[in-house]
């Protein structure tokens, strides 16, 4: 009786022609020239297809062939280049920090070479992995032994910038009668050099 009153035979009433269509289709693959129910088993199907013909290289057949204790010196190198390749990025990094803290430093083909050469001497085999502290102490040996070109402009202007506060320092240290009057007397000993000849 449900079924005559509208309850099953409603739901299923509600079945449309595109449904059924749709339940039908069928997918054709380009490379297998098949007709398939589903999307799924064509793309499956097409791949495997396409897997099949394809013709191998001859790296591909040799690689394929290559005994395992070759195949592992080949995959050695390649991981031993990625690290390498990694340290170097990581050395380029670190010059450009030192770059950035050192601006009298001359970024210059010339520099490059020796520092290059210093951090080798230095460190060795792991002069990729060069710290900032690295780097200061080939800097410092390379400018002790005049090495190292500089960046005049950066030097001129921290020289000019220096100058000017040892001149600002001594014109504030001078001896004003007028001024002392209004120091403390922490700052009245410290411009006499800390001495108070036992009369503070």
């Amino acid at each position: 009786m449900a079924f005559a009153s509208g309850g099953y035979y409603g739901i299923n009433r509600s079945i449309t022609q595109a449904d059924i269509d749709e339940s039908t289709a069928t997918f054709h693959g380009e490379l297998t020239g098949k007709d398939y129910t589903s999307e799924a088993a064509m793309r499956d199907a097409e791949k495997k297809e396409a897997m099949r013909r394809a013709v191998p290289t001859a790296e591909e057949l040799a690689f394929e062939n290559m005994p395992i204790d070759q195949l592992r010196g080949v995959l050695e190198r390649v991981n031993r280049s990625t690290e390498e390749k990694a340290e170097l990025h990581l050395l380029s990094r670190t010059a450009d920090a030192f770059k950035e803290l050192y601006p009298f430093y001359n970024d210059s083909d010339h520099n490059a070479a020796h520092m290059l050469y210093a951090l080798q001497q230095r460190l060795g085999a792991n002069y990729t992995r060069a710290t900032i502290a690295d780097f200061e102490a080939a800097y410092n040996s390379l400018n002790e032994a005049g090495l190292i070109t500089f960046n005049k402009g950066a030097h001129a202007a921290a020289a000019k910038e220096e100058a000017q506060r040892v001149a600002a320092k001594a014109r504030d240290e001078q001896f004003n009668e007028k001024d002392a009057y209004t120091l403390s007397l922490d700052e009245l000993r410290r411009r006499s050099g800390g001495t108070s000849g036992g009369r503070w």
